[in-house]
């Protein structure tokens, strides 16, 4: 005989079936800016401005704000999703401190409406590009987390007084490049930039005595490496294939032979002979040692001048009587 199946079994399946889906995280939703720039010049990031209909971040969706549908973006009040993008040069002014999950692509950049500090972390991926600008008046301080492999520009909108981005977190894992324009990218500690490279396009990049290990150094602008107060380490990966634009220079600032280092690869190869044409090293001459070290080349000792000066006045005696003859 048959036993009828128990009702009580698919009763309990559907039970631990319902238990599981509402212990499964909801997937985030991605919200765009649909509100544009108020009549007073930007609109904050804490208003109903999100999504149609239009509201406020909230936690568990992402949101994006596009440079090409939308204009400024301002930081004030609280932001609650879970992260922002700013893409197709998007722009936030950072009006105080702030510390988010956010994604720079396409250009989408932040520029500093006060002295600020960015935390949380900042995802710039492979083949996108982001930004940091400061003003006249104010610096940014960089404490989020980079990662990623694009590229990031230091830039300053205006003024002639550079101010400075700090990068200040030595959990950075960024593999892109460090792009150096009109600004001064300064180090907080050691090992703050990641593996990424660096372009100088016309800054400059301050050490504060600090050392990093980095990936190649190329110049697209005339540019300076200042070594500061105490003793400072950078090494380069072999930069002798990175771009160095046609007549630049790069001044390498406040180096103390014997305290201070700058390598390029592991050999006298480290960078080309037209490369290390254009370097100074406090005003002088630079060459390769033979661990790709950069040093202050050999200056002729005095008496040796002297030697020289006699030899080329004893050469010109001949000559002249010559020409009396």
């Amino acid at each position: 005989m048959n036993t009828p199946a128990s009702p009580v079994r698919p009763a309990l399946a559907s039970l631990a079936l319902l238990a599981l889906v509402t212990t499964l995280p909801a997937r985030a939703a991605v919200i765009e800016q649909t509100v544009s720039t108020s009549s007073s010049g930007g609109i904050t990031w804490s208003g109903a401005i999100w999504g149609t209909p239009a509201d406020v971040a909230t936690a568990g969706n992402d949101y994006v704000s596009d440079g090409g549908a939308v204009a400024e973006l301002r930081t004030g009040g609280t932001f609650d999703g879970d992260s922002l993008t700013l893409q197709n040069n998007a722009v936030l002014v950072l009006k105080g401190n702030v510390s988010e999950n956010f994604i720079l692509k396409s250009g989408g950049y932040f520029t500093a409406g006060t002295a600020v500090t960015i935390g949380g972390t900042l995802l710039v991926d492979a083949g996108e590009t982001g930004g940091l600008q400061t003003t006249a008046s104010y610096r940014l301080t960089l404490n989020a987390v980079v990662s990623g492999g694009g590229s990031i520009h230091l830039s300053q909108a205006s003024g002639a007084t550079v101010r400075t981005v700090t990068v200040g977190n030595d959990a950075n894992t960024f593999s892109g490049t460090w792009v150096v324009e009109n600004t001064s990218l300064v180090m907080a500690k050691s090992n703050v930039l990641g593996s990424a490279g660096i372009e100088l396009a016309g800054g400059t990049l301050a050490t504060g005595g600090f050392s990093d290990t980095l990936g190649t150094l190329s110049l697209s602008a005339s540019s300076s490496i200042d070594l500061g107060d105490g003793a400072s380490s950078l090494v380069f990966a072999d930069s002798s294939a990175a771009a160095w634009g046609d007549s630049f220079s790069l001044s390498v600032l406040n180096y103390t032979e014997g305290t201070d280092s700058i390598r390029f690869g592991t050999g006298a190869g480290g960078l080309t002979a037209d490369q290390l044409s254009r370097i100074t090293i406090n005003g002088n001459s630079a060459t390769l040692d033979a661990d790709g070290y950069l040093t202050l080349a050999a200056i002729p000792e005095p008496a040796a001048c002297a030697l020289l000066a006699g030899l080329g006045a004893l050469g010109l005696v001949p000559l002249l009587r010559n020409r009396r003859a």
